[in-house]
């Protein structure tokens, strides 16, 4: 198992959704408007000097999953390169 963690910017969560939704992955946690700077997307502190948020997701997946999601996120993070998009992959031991 393994633990997918997607920091995006708060404007394309619904096409992050959709991809979940392809994937048929139902189950995931999502923390909205967290702040944050990237390299390529800039600052995120919802302010008037550097505007705009980030959201993130949690989903716990098996491998095969994953490597079914992970085509799609990539297309995703490579037409939205202003907005920003990370996305990490850590191994799962437990779940309880």
């Amino acid at each position: 198992m393994k633990l997918l963690m997607i920091i995006f910017n708060f404007a394309i969560r619904d096409r992050i959704e959709a991809c979940l939704s392809e994937c048929e992955l139902k189950s995931y946690t999502l923390i909205p408007e967290v702040h944050g700077s990237g390299k390529s997307s800039g600052k995120h502190f919802e302010s008037h000097i550097w505007p705009g948020k980030n959201n993130i997701i949690f989903i716990a997946m098996e491998d095969e999953k994953f490597n079914e999601l992970k085509p799609k996120l990539k297309e995703i993070k490579e037409k939205y390169k202003t907005e920003g998009m990370k996305f990490f992959l850590l191994p799962l031991e437990e779940i309880i």
